[in-house]
């Protein structure tokens, strides 16, 4: 099912499994899953999931993924490989990729 609202935004409906997809005029979209996820693509390319936890998850168009935990600890995984994981107190733990 279809629906176009008054403000150009595009809902599909998808029974089979119940999400809800809406496309926004500047081409992001959301698209809600009946299990509380949500899964966001930004016009710029990046790409959003929020799980039901919270937990949330970043992935910029570059392929550099951060996700951010409930309890404020995020992680970062570059490109290259490498990881770092920062901590609510201001810790910062760095696991490089290639060690030469």
């Amino acid at each position: 099912m279809t629906f176009i609202t008054i403000y150009l935004k595009t809902v599909y409906f998808y029974a089979e499994n119940g999400a809800t997809q809406t496309k926004n005029p500047d081409s992001s979209s959301c698209i809600e899953f009946s299990t509380g996820q949500k899964e966001i693509s930004h016009a710029d390319g990046s790409r959003e999931i929020i799980f039901p936890d919270g937990v949330r998850e970043i992935v910029s168009v570059n392929g550099r993924k951060e996700t951010i935990h409930n309890d404020g600890v995020r992680k970062i995984l570059e490109v290259n490989g490498d990881e770092i994981v920062m901590f609510p107190d201001g810790q910062k733990v760095q696991f490089l990729q290639n060690l030469y």
